[in-house]
């Protein structure tokens, strides 16, 4: 359901797309002309939530830059004359006229935050037909307008974003915070897989497929296995603040003991010093 490529009425292509994936996925876009030349490429940017932040040629000249609300709504549109592109939030092809955003399953009204078109499983989704991500637009996404998941890309994006920050203005990073960021990216892969697979699938009624329980299981399986690693590695970090506080004790302890030594050598010193003299 990814778009790969756009054509015209007439069946030309007029563009290509490289893509890895679908929300923040969308790698660059090679524009043709009617006649089948290569007119324009664009490399895409991205925030933390896979929404699309701006658009560079292949000399790294920027073309374009955008920002939103939480919820889509344009609060930037800056585009390079003669330049224009119809993919913005979540990485969601745009429709120029209406400013509705299509996900696939059904169009999305930015400015009211809600989907213009019902839950394609109707109630079974949930009694708020035309909720978009329940109301959490911060901390979840839809890829398809199917289901609602956890933002993978925010913490994992983010946190290598504040290493490189840290790491450039020289600031230490606390010996807790690996095991810490690696839980919350563990954890959030986890949680987004198993979301990801074990969302409402549009079928017939009719439609049986008895490899789907097996498929949830393992998906399961692996947000419970990823869920234990991202338990342990925050156990582990809580216990490092304590574990420092009994290596800083003792290390005072030796210093102590150290200082009552060597003080006890000098006053044994200066008394044979003082009877050599009489």
């Amino acid at each position: 359901m990814d778009v790969v490529q756009e054509r015209d009425g007439s069946n030309v292509v007029r563009a290509n797309l490289t893509r890895v994936g679908n929300i923040g996925g969308l790698l660059a876009r090679q524009t043709y002309t009617s006649a089948g030349a290569l007119d324009k490429t664009a490399f895409y940017s991205y925030d933390g939530s896979g929404n699309v932040v701006g658009t560079t040629d292949a000399s790294q000249n920027v073309q374009s830059a955008y920002l939103y609300d939480a919820f889509g709504q344009s609060q930037l549109a800056q585009e390079n004359a003669g330049y224009s592109q119809p993919y913005r939030y979540s990485t969601k092809w745009q429709h120029a006229q209406s400013g509705l955003y299509d996900y696939g399953y059904r169009f999305y009204n930015a400015g009211l935050g809600r989907w213009i078109n019902r839950d394609p499983i109707g109630e079974e989704g949930g009694v708020h037909l035309y909720a978009f991500v329940g109301n959490d637009a911060v901390n979840s996404w839809d890829e398809y307008g199917e289901q609602p998941s956890p933002q993978a890309l925010a913490p994992v994006g983010g946190g290598i974003l504040a290493a490189a920050a840290a790491f450039l203005a020289g600031v230490t990073i606390p010996a807790w915070a690996p095991p810490v960021a690696a839980a919350v990216a563990v954890g959030a892969a986890g949680a987004a897989g198993y979301n990801y697979l074990n969302r409402p699938r549009i079928t017939p009624a009719t439609d049986s497929s008895p490899n789907e329980p097996h498929i949830n299981q393992k998906a399961k399986a692996a947000a419970e296995a990823a869920a234990k690693v991202a338990k342990e590695a925050l156990d582990a970090a809580k216990s490092l603040p304590n574990k420092t506080k009994e290596i800083k004790k003792n290390i005072e302890k030796l210093q102590n003991e150290y200082n009552r030594a060597r003080q006890k050598a000098e006053e044994k010193g200066g008394t044979h010093g003082r009877r050599a003299k009489c």
